[in-house]
């Protein structure tokens, strides 16, 4: 799996293990090598900083240069994240009744390599309480953030792109962040994410409450942030590998198990595992430790204990790869998007208890309303209530839906669909969707596939039935037959709402962020 081209691959790997392991990194092992691919790599893989630092003395000098200015840049950024962050924790500080705690960032980089320059940070992550977000928002406007929306954001300002908000906007209606401020620094903006979640592996507000709890003040220069004591801070540090391996679908990146390798060298004598092991039962995120720890003994040599490891409860087979952690490090963007389908698709297979319908072969059957399914569709606003019945009509299967609380012409500025799984490794979407979306003007309802293709809209035909408007929605089987798993059809209905500009959510899917919600949530057509 090993191209020829990955000499310099092979060097980042075995630096970031000797510095995991505190070993010497010698001169010799960089002749002949080319130091801007190395340099690439290690920015790639979030480990440019310290290699910068154990590297420095080696580099070639047609090199140098770039090397040097990248630091600098690096530097640049970091100097302006503390300055937000002094000023956001000194606005907040007058706030004792808001609890928050700093994540990741700067403070994770003065925990585990006593320098703040020696981590990649982009941005600074607050987790507060829901419950006071708002609350939140309206200080830090107060003093010059601001929420925007527009591509890119936020510098689309500047090209008349982007737009400035007075309030927050959430990325998704259960996306983690509660929104983004942002203030223009020396370096470019700065970001400052207010979480409500830990990703989307814990949303209960009553853990996120005691969560806040567990908490230690690290000091930088003269300041001191609150942050996660440190069994929180190794437990979020292995759930942002796991986040962003399972559900980011960028390449596995160095940086996360570098930085708990050293993290629990340091702290060996600090850990209480019994207690970590309790706490992580408690939260649900036994996988979470399993894979991440799993994943550093193979990059470092066992620095946690197999029966530590095994300790901890999982509740799912999740992230099943069919390549070890060194073979994805040689993964292609492309070669990890497939494994990527793969893992997916091997955890919808897995799923039990799914509810099942078998199309009706009686093409009379839609007539009978009493004989409809049922579906509830959670949105911020209502419950919407379907009622549906798939026939099975030779290569096509025909969906009939009606609405018990609400009329078609909601559809108009709301598009509702059908999402289906797609179950073709070789295409990196993971869902596929039918969009249907009425038209005031021409009193229609418009359907388009949103599959990848240069599909034309057409007309679905709306018919009635004892006082009820139904549709009736043709899925020819040649149209949807990536969503095939075998002999079943997983699909889920979805909203999807426009909230501003270029944002939009889609309800009770939750596929974009977490597919596990999908699979919770779907359905399965059962083909004869």
């Amino acid at each position: 799996m090993q191209s020829a081209a990955s000499q310099e691959l092979n060097l980042v790997i075995e630096v970031v293990r000797k510095i995991g392991n505190h070993e010497t990194v010698k001169a010799a092992l960089f002749e002949n090598s080319n130091w801007a691919k190395i340099l690439e790599y290690a920015k790639q893989h979030k480990v440019f900083p310290i290699l910068y630092h154990y590297l420095k003395g080696f580099i070639s000098t047609d090199a140098r240069q770039d090397w040097d200015d990248a630091f600098y840049k690096h530097k640049s950024s970091i100097n302006d994240q503390l300055e937000v962050l002094e000023e956001v924790v000194g606005i907040l500080s007058k706030y004792p009744n808001i609890p928050f705690l700093m994540m990741k960032g700067i403070t994770l980089s003065k925990l585990i390599y006593e320098d703040i320059y020696m981590r990649s940070s982009n941005d600074i992550d607050l987790l507060f309480r829901e419950s006071d977000l708002n609350k939140v928002f309206d200080i830090l406007s107060e003093h010059g953030y601001f929420s925007v929306v527009g591509d890119p954001y936020p510098y689309g300002l500047e090209e008349g792109k982007a737009l400035r908000l007075p309030y927050p906007i959430f990325k998704q209606n259960d996306h983690h962040e509660y929104g983004e401020m942002w203030k223009k620094k020396i370096s470019g903006y700065i970001a400052v994410e207010l979480q409500r979640y830990i990703h989307s592996t814990i949303k209960d507000s009553n853990v996120i409450d005691r969560i806040l709890k567990y908490n230690q003040l690290c000091q930088i220069k003269k300041h001191f942030y609150p942050t996660f004591d440190l069994s929180h801070t190794l437990m979020f540090m292995c759930e942002n590998a796991y986040f962003d391996l399972t559900y980011s679908r960028r390449p596995i990146t160095l940086r996360h198990y570098l930085d708990i390798a050293l993290f629990i060298k340091k702290f060996k004598t600090n850990l209480d595992w019994e207690s970590i092991t309790s706490l992580v039962n408690d939260y649900g995120i036994g996988i979470v430790m399993i894979q991440s720890l799993n994943y550093v003994n193979e990059l470092f040599g066992n620095i946690v204990a197999k029966d530590t490891i095994n300790s901890f409860k999982h509740k799912n087979t999740l992230n099943k790869w069919r390549h070890s952690l060194f073979e994805m490090l040689y993964l292609s963007h492309q070669e990890f998007k497939k494994e990527f389908m793969y893992n997916k698709i091997s955890y919808f297979k897995n799923k039990e208890d799914l509810p099942e319908i078998t199309p009706d072969k009686d093409l009379a059957a839609y007539k009978d309303l009493n004989s409809y399914h049922q579906a509830t569709l959670y949105t911020e606003k209502f419950d919407l209530k379907i009622r549906y019945i798939i026939i099975n009509k030779d290569e096509e299967l025909d969906l009939y839906i009606y609405f018990e609380n609400i009329a078609l012409q909601y559809f108009h500025d709301n598009p509702f669909l059908i999402a289906f799984l797609n179950s073709n490794e070789e295409d990196e979407r993971l869902i596929l969707s039918l969009d249907m979306a009425w038209d005031r003007d021409k009193n229609k309802l418009w359907g388009k596939w949103n599959d990848g293709e240069q599909s034309k809209k057409w007309e679905i035909p709306v018919i009635e039935i004892d006082d009820h408007k139904v549709m009736k929605v043709g899925l020819p089987l040649s149209k949807i037959k990536n969503a095939f798993v075998n002999d079943k059809i997983y699909f889920k209905y979805s909203i999807w709402v426009k909230q501003i500009y270029n944002i939009h959510h889609f309800y009770d899917v939750g596929i974009w962020e977490n597919y596990t919600d999908f699979v919770d949530r779907c359905s399965i057509i059962r083909l004869p």
